[in-house]
């Protein structure tokens, strides 16, 4: 005996009826998954806009000390930090300008919660003109009446130029001052286009035109040694000059600490009289 299956069997999708499928089925996936993210987004946004609203700035207590940190690079300028009123500002880090150091200090003067100011870090980061520049917002505080102090592990010439205004340096007892003198150097390409067989040409008039002496000389001309050597004995006698009107100690002296490299331990610094306490 013979069984017949008499179940019906579907007609296979046309390609057009299968392609609108996927295309509606995209259609409906990209919707949702955008409501989602408009979602996110504005619960992302309320939360920032609620930690900004809730953030204040925090009170100065009375007998407060200014800490200054200068061992990162200091801009010209600072950069605002947008996300410093909410909890991603852990996540990026604005530099540290010039004009906000002057600031502060100038304001710190004029504020009777603050009575100190403490400089951390003695690398300063920056230029000469700069430091001088925080030198003197420096000076202009302690006229107030008010004290400075200088804590570092280890200071460069620039960073203890800053802190020889303070009324006491400390260093930490492993630390060092590279307190070495100015040198300057100046490099020459001349040996690596004659290999490449550049050629430059150059016009120039006037002895002291050293500008491109890197790409016709293999070594510094005797004119621009003077020049250099000028500059640089200017620079450094503007750093001593400070430091030894306010350490006490001449300018003699501090050459000489500088020649025999006498700063590289920190009890040695104390016995000199660079800084006051380890």
């Amino acid at each position: 005996m013979n069984y017949y299956n008499n179940q019906r069997v579907p007609a296979p999708e046309s390609g057009s009826r299968k392609f609108w499928r996927i295309v509606f089925g995209s259609m409906v996936g990209f919707l949702l998954s955008s409501i989602v993210m408009f979602i996110l987004s504005i619960i992302f946004m309320i939360s920032i806009i609620a930690s900004v609203a809730t953030s204040s700035t925090p009170a100065v207590p009375s007998n407060s000390i200014l800490r200054i940190e200068l061992s990162g690079l200091i801009a010209e300028r600072g950069e605002k930090n947008p996300f410093e009123d909410t909890g991603f500002a852990e996540f990026t880090k604005a530099n540290l300008g010039l004009d906000d150091i002057l600031k502060s200090i100038d304001k710190a003067a004029t504020d009777p919660k603050i009575k100190a100011i403490s400089i951390e870090g003695g690398v300063a980061n920056t230029g000469l003109a700069s430091v001088q520049e925080i030198y003197s917002a420096l000076e202009r505080f302690k006229e107030s009446g008010k004290k400075v102090y200088a804590y570092s592990d280890y200071y460069s010439q620039k960073g203890y130029l800053l802190a020889s205004v303070a009324d006491q340096i400390y260093l930490n007892p492993l630390g060092m001052i590279d307190f070495k003198g100015i040198a300057m150097r100046t490099v020459f390409f001349k040996g690596l286009l004659d290999k490449m067989e550049i050629d430059v040409q150059v016009i120039r008039h006037g002895t002291f035109k050293s500008a491109v002496e890197p790409f016709i000389l293999d070594k510094m001309s005797e004119a621009n040694a003077e020049q250099m050597s000028l500059i640089a004995n200017q620079l450094w006698s503007v750093i001593t000059e400070k430091i030894a009107e306010k350490r006490g100690i001449s300018v003699d002296s501090l050459n000489q600490i500088a020649n025999k490299l006498l700063c590289f331990e920190a009890d040695q610094c104390q016995s000199l009289g660079m800084i006051d306490n380890l």
